[in-house]
């Protein structure tokens, strides 16, 4: 999720890896109030649909299966259900499968800067030096 974060400017406020409870922080008042009123837009849905399907996406590129799609999926829901305007079924599909498409694209064609930041991130790195690490590999 960082590096996809990172491509798509949200800013990182913070990240685990810990085992049942990898996630990356990001921070952008204006999309938190976004996010907590329940007026995401499609602009700002799409950013965090992406983000939130990075986790997944990667595991697949890297794996024959993906086991831990769940919490990502729940990430997605939440966003989707703060969107306005409501998405159909059909579109929140949709969504879903563009954002893992987009996302594992974004990781493919910036494959140094993952290989970089997992390097930065395995080493328990700062969110600077992680920013560093992506900086370097550019």
């Amino acid at each position: 999720m960082y590096v996809v974060g990172y491509l798509l400017g949200l800013p990182i406020l913070g990240y685990s890896l810990d085992i049942g409870k990898e996630h990356v922080n990001l921070i952008d008042e204006k999309l938190e109030k976004l996010i907590y009123s329940g007026q995401l837009d499609a602009k700002e849905l799409d950013r965090l649909a992406v983000v939130a399907m990075a986790g997944l996406a990667a595991e697949g590129l890297k794996y024959d299966k993906v086991v831990g799609q769940s919490a990502d999926l729940f990430t997605l829901q939440r966003f989707i259900n703060r969107s306005q305007p409501k998405l159909s079924n059909d579109q929140q599909q949709n969504l879903t499968r563009w954002a893992v498409l987009f996302a594992g694209s974004l990781l493919k064609n910036n494959k140094v800067i993952h290989e970089a930041l997992i390097s930065a991130m395995s080493k328990k790195a700062t969110v600077l030096e992680c920013i560093q690490a992506i900086e370097n590999a550019a």
